[in-house]
């Protein structure tokens, strides 16, 4: 779909990221096909992604990854 998209507009776009629909407390599991996700659909030409993540503290380490 993203290809299809990207062959259609001009403008960047940005991937929403989610394993699941509901909350934003992820398992590691949940957080590495994220993750897994992000490689390949930036390998398919995403422009950037759109995502939260927390666990019952809030996740700084897990966006750190993310980003770097």
């Amino acid at each position: 779909m993203l290809k299809v998209v990207k062959s259609k507009v001009s403008l960047p776009v940005y991937v929403m990221v989610r394993p699941r629909g509901g909350d934003f407390l992820y398992t590691d599991l949940e957080f590495n096909v994220m993750c897994e996700d992000m490689r390949e659909l930036d390998k398919a030409g995403a422009d950037g992604f759109v995502f939260g993540i927390l666990n019952a503290y809030v996740v700084y380490n897990c966006c750190f990854v993310v980003v770097f």
